[in-house]
């Protein structure tokens, strides 16, 4: 594989990091205040949230990306699981938002499947 798409494939995967980083900084530590003139009143917490749940598959895109154009090759067993996860903890960070909001979805749905058959039996 030529050196510019590996390289281009590792600048990728940095900023992404990188914003994942930010975002989750943003979350932990952001304003709680809110601004109440605006229609939808999100403060900057809610805002890194959504970014980060948007942010799971392009960062996940490019941590596959990067791993395979620059790990693929090898097959060392213990060194080879330990730098896979480490590469992918940017992934795991934005997939536990991901994995809430689906979650909250899913039970949603099927409250309202149950309620549903509880109408149509009663």
């Amino acid at each position: 594989m030529s050196r510019t798409i590996k390289r281009m494939s590792a600048v990728v995967y940095i900023i992404g990091c990188a914003i994942a980083a930010f975002l989750v900084i943003v979350y932990f530590f952001g304003s709680e205040e809110r601004d109440f003139n605006t229609m939808l009143n999100y403060n900057d917490r809610d805002r890194a949230y959504v970014a980060l749940v948007i942010g799971f598959v392009p960062m996940l895109l490019a941590s596959a990306a990067f791993y395979n154009l620059n790990f693929g090759k090898e097959t060392e067993k213990p060194k080879h699981r330990l730098r896979f996860l480490l590469i992918m903890i940017p992934v795991i960070v934005c997939g536990i938002p991901t994995a809430i909001i689906v979650g909250a979805l899913a039970v949603g749905y099927f409250n309202m499947f149950v309620s549903k058959i509880r109408e149509f039996v009663i």
